[in-house]
């Protein structure tokens, strides 16, 4: 990998955002960059804990972060543009080009809200990997939250409502993200909204629906504790009642006893 030269950097982004409203040339010459960048040292047999599952240029992150920056006033001024590119990085082989993607989407004016919830529901997919849905998340949530937190919980609640696991996850994801972003006097809702439990206590939920505990409980412990308890309290499956144990440790110790004697 060639050390990182700023004004070099610059210029070479600069040309690269002139393919901006043309996606396939934009892509090839994306590639090139990215090419130009990639760290090579690392073997790609190597497994590294949490990296993701695609191939990668493994280029530092100032290169990634100085095409964004530019990409974002495009993004602004033409967001339908913006899509059509997103959508040809988004099929990318290589993880770097889908990143940018999601940061297209995030970089996308207010105006142009619907875009993004139609275009997050039409990539997160449980076939795409893991990592790569959660950074997609992560970036959109923002954006939806400040400019349509209703529109943000409907896409929740479709995934949520699937009737595939996998959907839901995302769905349990999402709403982490929701959770963290939503002002405290809203939590009510977020409560009501999983009341009961929108999924079963599936083993492969099992570590999704214990984030979205924690989530509640740093924003709001004493409502986070009255809810489980009030799930203890109705008919408890197995399935259940090893997510309420699974919870237990989750708490402050004050609050662990008061959990667990609830747990039947």
């Amino acid at each position: 990998m060639p050390a990182i030269q700023i004004t070099r950097l610059r210029i070479q982004v600069a040309r690269l955002i002139e393919h901006f409203s043309q996606p396939e040339q934009f892509t090839r010459s994306l590639a090139d960059l990215l090419d130009f960048y990639a760290d090579r040292a690392r073997r790609p047999g190597r497994l590294v804990a949490l990296d993701p599952i695609q191939k990668q240029y493994r280029v530092h992150p100032a290169v990634i972060t100085q095409i964004m920056n530019e990409l974002a006033a495009y993004c602004q001024e033409q967001p339908d543009t913006a899509v059509a590119l997103g959508e040809w990085l988004w099929r990318d082989t290589y993880h770097e080009p889908r990143l940018l993607a999601a940061g297209i989407l995030a970089a996308l004016p207010p105006s142009s809200v619907g875009l993004v919830a139609d275009r997050l529901i039409a990539w997160a997919k449980p076939v795409e990997d893991r990592l790569l849905i959660d950074v997609l998340l992560k970036k959109t949530a923002k954006t939806l939250m400040e400019n349509d937190p209703r529109l943000f919980r409907k896409v929740i609640l479709t995934w949520l409502k699937d009737s595939s696991i996998q959907q839901q996850s995302i769905g349990l994801r999402a709403l982490c993200h929701f959770i963290q972003l939503v002002p405290v006097d809203a939590l009510p809702d977020v409560f009501k909204l999983l009341t009961p439990l929108p999924v079963k206590p599936a083993s492969y939920l099992m570590t999704d629906l214990e984030n979205m505990v924690v989530a509640l409980y740093q924003r709001s412990p004493g409502e986070t504790l009255f809810y489980l308890q009030e799930l203890a309290a109705k008919r408890q499956t197995p399935e259940t009642k090893r997510f309420l144990r699974g919870c237990v440790s989750l708490l402050r110790e004050e609050d662990r006893d008061l959990l667990r004697s609830s747990i039947k």
